[in-house]
């Protein structure tokens, strides 16, 4: 009898945890549209504005606007989020999620240092390494993986489409003309989708506000 309890005691505990992250994941997918707006409109800008600086006024010199773009693109996240009354959800979903960006930006970053370090050393290494694509390969997986987490298929197909047609068009496109494939990247990898899940989130608060 105390055996048949436990057991009952333990698939009652999975219940329980499934229906949380279920949860967690309907919460998560609400709140993504925003942030994927705010940084896939900013990315897309920045990577159109270097790239038009770039082939007319000086050369890939313009790619440190990305450091100023990073901290604008933070400070705007953090005021369209209180503007429309979204909390950051601290769940393990959105901790996975999080972690999951992260890793993206310091692999991104990490690649292009090393790429700098190299190219210092006297080896042309930017002329035979697709480093767009390889950035893009980088946001296509980030991508997939967020998806699978929040089981959302459009993050899925979005982060395939990113990530091997980024790398395909790179190796056909050369200099500041690279920089569409970023801008191209942002746009369905990140303003699409936002727009999707923002979309979704109105739908839900409708019927909510029915019941």
């Amino acid at each position: 009898m105390e055996k048949k309890e436990q057991e009952m005691t333990a698939a009652r505990s999975l219940e329980i945890i499934s229906k949380s992250l279920e949860a967690n994941r309907r919460e998560m997918s609400r709140q993504m549209g925003t942030p994927m707006l705010v940084w896939g409109v900013l990315v897309m800008v920045t990577a159109l504005v270097i790239g038009h600086l770039w082939i007319h006024n000086g050369g890939p010199v313009w790619n440190l606007l990305w450091a100023p773009m990073t901290v604008i693109g933070f400070v705007l996240e953090h005021y369209a989020k209180k503007r429309i009354g979204q909390k950051g959800v601290q769940s393990f979903i959105s901790r996975m999620v999080g972690a999951t960006w992260l890793s993206f930006c310091f692999f991104a970053l990490g690649m292009w240092g090393c790429i700098a370090l190299v190219g210092n050393l006297g080896t042309p290494v930017h002329y035979y390494l697709p480093f767009t694509g390889f950035l893009a390969l980088l946001m296509g997986f980030a991508s997939c993986i967020t998806g699978f987490i929040v089981k959302k298929n459009i993050l899925i197909c979005s982060g395939f489409i990113v990530g091997f047609g980024g790398l395909i068009a790179d190796f056909y496109i050369d200099n500041g003309y690279e920089l569409l494939i970023i801008a191209a990247a942002a746009l369905i990898g990140l303003v699409l989708p936002g727009l999707y899940f923002n979309r979704q989130s109105k739908e839900c608060a409708k019927e909510e506000a029915y019941v």
